[in-house]
């Protein structure tokens, strides 16, 4: 009920008789599209449908709901509660986040200040990615990420849209919280697109576990020696590693004891070790294990758990 809640409350009351569905629904959602000028399209888990103005699906673009500009514009203002220059920060990386974890991507015209983008204005679309936590996903994974009562760094490896990120989001939550058979980690979680905890005006939308700390919106480098610095992480979680300065904030976390947890694009064992970045951090003292994802998270996804040579330990 709190998410459906929290979705409702994304709408002005005088445009919640289009989007009553898309409400009830919102399990079944992943992304609602809309388009200035163009049909509002729902990217659901089994396939992507368009809203029509009765408030049902179509498979037809031409049967889809186009907003108005005027209507458009007040869905947007709605969402900003009626500030935008209080997002504008935000909307400078082309995104918000809202209550309940969701995030509303947005693109218009940017602004260049020549060096980089400081805002947006002449807003075209939004694409409303609902916030979906599937607990219990991790729990076949989590015992082979143990050795000896301790847990071995882990690289989560996929394409994008395969669950990465919601299985390293419930990695952190079971981590943190601990069990009988594993104590309680002090985790930080560096969530530089707000996905992971889905922080909304300061606090975590998203269940990540009770001795979890949360550096939002801030980039992975520069969040990772934060927290060497400051908080002594036992465990430092991030999303979707990128380039050469994330993989020398690893190193710099390995060099002084701590376990990672992150994510990056890839598809096999292959494709990661082509990365001049990673070479150096598989193996004792870096990354022990590694988790290749394909499929959809929830629905019919399979996870092979190798070792750091690319030994598989399991298939679930």
């Amino acid at each position: 009920m709190y998410r459906q809640n929290s979705i409702k409350a994304l709408f002005p009351e005088h445009l919640r008789s289009y989007f009553g569905n898309v409400i009830k629904d919102c399990e079944k959602i992943r992304e609602l599209r809309i388009r200035r000028n163009g049909p509002v399209q729902i990217i659901r888990e089994d396939r992507p449908v368009y809203l029509t103005k009765a408030g049902c699906y179509s498979d037809f673009s031409q049967d889809g709901l186009r907003l108005t500009e005027t209507e458009f514009m007040d869905l947007f203002s709605h969402i900003c509660r009626h500030s935008v220059y209080a997002f504008e920060q935000e909307l400078s990386k082309g995104y918000i986040t809202v209550e309940g974890g969701h995030r509303v991507g947005v693109v218009g015209q940017t602004v260049w200040n020549g060096k980089q983008v400081t805002g947006m204005q002449y807003f075209t679309a939004m694409n409303i990615r609902f916030a979906h936590e599937i607990k219990g996903v991790a729990d076949k994974v989590l015992p082979y990420l143990y050795q000896e009562n301790e847990l071995k760094s882990t690289l989560l490896v996929s394409l994008p849209g395969c669950g990465k990120t919601t299985l390293l989001r419930e990695l952190v939550r079971k981590i943190s919280n601990g069990s009988r058979e594993h104590s309680a980690q002090n985790v930080s979680l560096i969530d530089e697109r707000s996905e992971i905890a889905s922080c909304y005006l300061g606090m975590a939308q998203n269940d990540v576990g009770m001795h979890t700390d949360i550096l939002d919106a801030c980039p992975k480098a520069d969040g990772m020696l934060m927290v060497l610095r400051s908080m002594s992480p036992q465990i430092i979680a991030v999303d979707e590693l990128g380039g050469e300065e994330d993989y020398k904030a690893i190193q710099q976390a390995f060099y002084l004891g701590c376990r990672l947890l992150a994510t990056i694009h890839g598809t096999d064992y292959d494709s990661i070790k082509r990365n001049p970045y990673l070479q150096n951090n598989l193996g004792a003292g870096g990354f022990e294990r590694l988790i290749f994802l394909k499929g959809r998270a929830g629905k019919e996804q399979v996870i092979k758990i190798c070792n750091e040579k690319g030994e598989v330990l399991e298939l679930c």
